[in-house]
């Protein structure tokens, strides 16, 4: 452990895993953008089919329901993806705060939302959290319980190793 370490509670290397953390959190943005791009698309299309299909007096009711159907499904995938984008980029933002500061975060709620956002992108064992976060161990320990016992996450076991999943993933 080295003098800054001791110091500030942080060094050069943890820095260097938040910058690492930052890098994936921001490629999940893009995909997430892209994926947004190609649902307004499918939208648009789906539109267009159901204005269509409105338009033609042969069509069947049942054709345009299953267009309607179809629409409101899109558009409620897009805006789920759509509060996960914004979810990210805040994230984002304070993973990019943060490490200008080199600081870990300071309040619950963003030491939750954090871990949260990490486990999402498959950052799931006590030990890369605490990596990824800066939080110390037994803040981890201690927020992580907090989620389990609030039914947020759940705690899986993989031969000796811990894996947290959020609870929406294990139900579905």
């Amino acid at each position: 452990m080295g003098l800054a370490k001791i110091l500030f509670g942080f060094d050069k290397t943890d820095l260097e895993e938040l910058g690492n953390t930052l890098s994936k959190v921001k490629a999940e943005v893009g995909r997430l953008r892209e994926e947004i791009a190609e649902l307004k698309a499918r939208i648009d299309d789906c539109e267009y089919k159901a204005s269509t299909a409105l338009d033609i007096a042969d069509k069947s009711d049942g054709a345009i329901q299953s267009l309607r159907s179809e629409l409101d499904s899109l558009r409620g995938e897009k805006e789920a993806l759509e509060a996960r984008l914004e979810e990210l980029e805040a994230i984002i933002a304070s993973l990019e705060e943060r490490s200008e500061k080199g600081q870990e975060p300071q309040d619950s709620d963003d030491a939750e939302a954090l871990i949260l956002s990490l486990v999402k992108t498959g950052i799931d064992t006590p030990g890369e959290l605490m990596e990824h976060t800066g939080l110390s161990k037994g803040r981890l320990y201690a927020i992580l319980r907090r989620l389990v016992e609030r039914g947020v996450l759940a705690k899986r076991r993989e031969g000796r190793k811990v894996h947290y999943v959020i609870v929406e993933e294990v139900n579905t």
